[in-house]
């Protein structure tokens, strides 16, 4: 039965996150009970514990987030330089994922983003670089955790997941160290979603 642990977490996860996504008067509550789910799985799984870490570990986290947003930021700016089709789906990726009202604040940053970085990356990531190359399991994680968010129906949404799930990937498998991806993840939405919103 241990065998298939992997395959039942993420059947489960992708049910949960679908569900999510179409749920969209409930989006966030269901969402943030989805992500509890997941964290639930990851420290079962992996029995995944979070450490104590350095301020020098707290720059590189923080750091790396503000690039991250760099590159978005980056990519946004070519959009409207190439005129081309996707200021829409920015729009509707905005209207997905930012939060409305406090609590969804709270739910963000204190589950959802810890939640993916302990489910994609400290649980399925780890468990796929036991059995096949780093590289090869950072890819695969990176696509299933891209191919997770497929139900919210963004193409952006798919793409940021891919993009952030290779360079969080990277972090965690360079570092070993789940809290500075978590760290990362947390600067890069919190310049994303509150400080300086690409809309």
């Amino acid at each position: 039965m241990k065998k298939y642990n992997l395959l039942i977490s993420l059947f489960l996860a992708y049910l949960l996150l679908a569900y999510s996504f179409h749920l969209t008067k409930t989006f966030w509550p269901f969402f943030s009970l989805s992500l509890l789910i997941m964290i639930g799985l990851a420290y079962a799984q992996e029995g995944i514990v979070i450490k104590r870490i350095s301020w020098l570990e707290i720059s590189y986290g923080l750091v790396s987030g503000t690039l991250l947003y760099l590159i978005f930021a980056l990519g946004k700016w070519l959009i409207v330089a190439l005129q081309l089709p996707l200021l829409q789906s920015l729009t509707e990726l905005y209207q997905i994922v930012s939060p409305r009202v406090w609590w969804h604040y709270l739910v963000l940053f204190a589950i959802i983003i810890p939640g993916e970085e302990l489910f994609w990356r400290g649980y399925i990531q780890r468990r796929l670089t036991r059995v096949i190359a780093p590289s090869l399991g950072i890819l695969l994680s990176t696509l299933l955790y891209a191919a997770a968010h497929l139900s919210s129906g963004s193409l952006l949404l798919v793409i940021a997941a891919l993009v952030g799930g290779v360079f969080w990937g990277g972090i965690y498998h360079r570092t070993g160290s789940i809290e500075m991806a978590i760290l990362s993840h947390l600067m890069f939405d919190l310049l994303l979603l509150v400080l300086l919103p690409l809309l």
